[in-house]
């Protein structure tokens, strides 16, 4: 396994308190705090449309953004359920991806759909898990308490088996 020399992160939140939440999770896990970036949103609410993404990734050498859940970040003008208006949403954000070789990470949350396909689970327009490079589920496992699953569902670019 390759070992990378530490980096510099941004996360997004729209859900979790970054003082009471967000940052004693990261002291737990020991993260060096000065490496995890926040975008200010005080003022003006951050979308995926927003430069400030592309300009707090080039202005800090990110190379992840993590954004939480993608649903807050679309903006309000953004119908979730249209392709038509979240693709180049998505589009824009895959080019900043490959300019800046900065890994961009979108945390969705699923419908309440039991027994559907889990690509059809996602909150909003099927394109937005067509569009995105990778789409892994994460859940509990019913049969196992306190047991987490991570599940591949999409990466066209793995290493064949």
């Amino acid at each position: 396994m390759e070992t990378l020399e530490p980096f510099n992160i941004i996360y997004q939140t729209a859900e979790d308190g970054l003082g009471d939440t967000v940052k004693p999770r990261l002291m737990e896990a020991d993260a060096d705090l000065e490496r995890v970036l926040v975008i200010d949103d005080r003022d003006t609410p951050l979308t995926l449309a927003d430069e400030r993404i592309a300009r707090a990734i080039r202005e800090n050498n990110a190379r992840l953004v993590i954004i939480d859940p993608v649903q807050a970040f679309l903006g309000a003008d953004v119908d979730m359920n249209r392709a038509n208006e979240v693709r180049p949403i998505f589009r824009s954000l895959g080019d900043i991806a490959q300019a800046t070789g900065c890994a961009i990470v979108l945390i969705g949350h699923l419908n309440k759909a039991a027994g559907t396909q889990s690509t059809y689970r996602g909150l909003g327009s099927i394109d937005i898990t067509a569009a995105v490079r990778s789409l892994l589920f994460i859940g509990k496992l019913k049969a196992v308490p306190r047991r987490g699953c991570l599940s591949m569902r999409k990466a066209p670019l793995r290493r064949p088996d």
